[in-house]
């Protein structure tokens, strides 16, 4: 056939070198580590081409193939810079509300344990917010129960997860100045990091 009788002929592909070394990496990462082997989350895809990856990954894996070189979703996220110390730390994805991956950590407020969580919530406007919260136990989140303490508008470009800026404080129980995240691909906090626990609310 052609391509048996022009065995030097030079293919183009018209796709942005980043993406295909990215895939390319995570081929040979699957085949060395095997059973140990992780897909890339959305934190591991720099941003300025986590748009046109998604695309060339879509279009050489398509369906569920996808999977072998990244999973769209954000494993755990890194809240920092929160007036309520306790909000800070590290929270990891533990189920869904509303459809998409709900947040959790256990933290300490006012000399009790808590568990803190990052949830989105749509509301009786039919808007939707992220809210970080104390939801009260065996109660669903998104109620008037909620001890909430920051919230964020729903990100247009990737609405399925926290966004990382434009959070607010709620004023009855959050406190100045507003979170901001880090979505992360590891678990273990880095050396140095706030571990959100506080004795008593600032």
């Amino acid at each position: 056939d052609f391509q048996t009788k022009n065995k030097y002929i030079e293919v183009f592909i018209d796709h942005d070198e980043y993406d295909f070394r990215m895939i390319i990496e995570q081929l040979l990462r699957k085949a060395l580590s095997k059973d140990a082997y992780q897909p890339l989350s959305l934190p591991d895809i720099n941003k300025t081409w986590n748009g046109s990856f998604s695309e060339t990954v879509d279009y050489y894996f398509p369906g569920e193939m996808a999977g072998l070189i990244w999973e769209k979703t954000v494993r755990c996220i890194s809240v920092q810079n929160a007036g309520v110390m306790g909000v800070n730390g590290i929270y990891t994805c533990s189920g869904t509300v509303d459809g998409v991956s709900a947040y959790r950590k256990i933290g300490i407020r006012n000399e009790q344990e808590v568990e803190f969580s990052i949830f989105r919530c749509l509301l009786s406007d039919d808007t939707k917010w992220w809210y970080i919260s104390i939801v009260p136990k065996d109660m669903k989140p998104g109620t008037d129960d909620d001890i909430d303490f920051y919230r964020a508008p729903v990100s247009l470009e990737h609405s399925d997860f926290p966004p990382e800026g434009t959070w607010l404080t709620v004023e009855k129980h959050g406190l100045d100045p507003p979170c901001k995240i880090i979505w992360k691909s590891d678990i273990l906090p880095k050396s140095g990091e706030e571990s959100g626990d506080e004795n008593e609310e600032r």
